[in-house]
């Protein structure tokens, strides 16, 4: 016959482990980048455009502008070819986002009419505009002033 084993000689299973440190890093990390991606996505969004959805405060152009778009003013037909040609001159890569970069040319004239301090201006043009310089976004900024209602 064979003997019966008794329990008492089988260690117990061992407790049940809850998710081990390279597991929380992971997770911490995960959670980490998520954060970063919805705050960047965040700095546009946050800044009432057209492009966004928003409506940004009403401006009060003083007739350098052809007219009013969503509270910003707005190039001339004129006006409009000479930015471009401008902006080639300062960053080619902007003129084929043509609507894209006028939206942004528009929020850059909003804070110049609203009297915002020129380093702030150019800062925000180089946050807005993809891929410039503090230098380029100084060019822009004149280039949107040839335009912009108030700007002179």
């Amino acid at each position: 016959m064979c003997p019966q084993r008794s329990q008492e000689n089988h260690p117990s299973p061992s407790p049940r482990r809850g998710p081990g440190p390279l597991v929380w890093a992971s997770l911490a990390g995960v959670l980490v980048a998520g954060v970063a991606a919805a705050l960047i996505l965040a700095v546009d969004v946050s800044r009432p455009s057209p492009e966004t959805g928003g409506s940004p405060p009403a401006a009060s152009p003083r007739g350098a502008a052809s007219g009013v778009v969503g509270g910003t003013p707005d190039p001339s037909g004129e006006q409009r070819s000479e930015f471009l040609a401008r902006l080639d001159g300062i960053a080619p890569w902007l003129v084929a986002e043509e609507e894209r970069t006028f939206t942004r040319a528009r929020a850059t004239c909003l804070e110049i009419v609203q009297g915002q301090p020129e380093t702030q201006v150019v800062s925000n043009a180089q946050e807005r505009f993809t891929d410039v310089t503090r230098h380029q976004a100084g060019q822009i900024v004149i280039a949107v002033r040839a335009w912009c209602a108030g700007g002179s």
